[in-house]
């Protein structure tokens, strides 16, 4: 048994090793993402649950990714997602609203969710000025 283990653990640790170096680098580092861009409803406060049984609608912007990406978090490990929420300043959205339902690429930082409002595990901020 023991030798099995001994034979299994570096083939573990490599399997490990590759697929966190796959991760994209998170925040502050600049990516570049390819998506759908698509404007989505969430459920907030109070209950974060559903906005039919009376929790206060959130609506986002949100970037639809082909395939999911990973980022290492050294609080919350490997976080990964292919439904990125944008965090925007209000001014931004309507820099943002003639791109809805295109596939467009940003740059930007990733970086996981913090907060009951942030709906997606990973966030996107895009870089200012940067619309697609």
């Amino acid at each position: 048994m023991l030798r099995h283990f001994a034979f299994l653990l570096p083939l573990l640790l490599a399997a490990s090793s590759a697929a966190n170096a796959q991760c994209l680098p998170g925040q502050p580092e600049v990516v570049r993402l390819t998506g759908v861009l698509e404007r989505v409803t969430f459920a907030g406060p109070p209950n974060y649950e559903s906005v039919q049984d009376g929790d206060e609608a959130e609506t986002y912007f949100v970037l639809r990714l082909p395939a999911q990406v990973c980022v290492r978090d050294d609080d919350q490990g490997v976080v990964s997602a292919a439904s990125l929420q944008l965090l925007l300043e209000p001014g931004q959205y309507d820099l943002f609203r003639p791109q809805l339902g295109k596939r467009i690429t940003l740059p930007g930082e990733l970086w996981p969710a913090e907060t009951g409002h942030h709906h997606t595990p990973l966030m996107f901020t895009p870089a200012r000025g940067k619309t697609g």
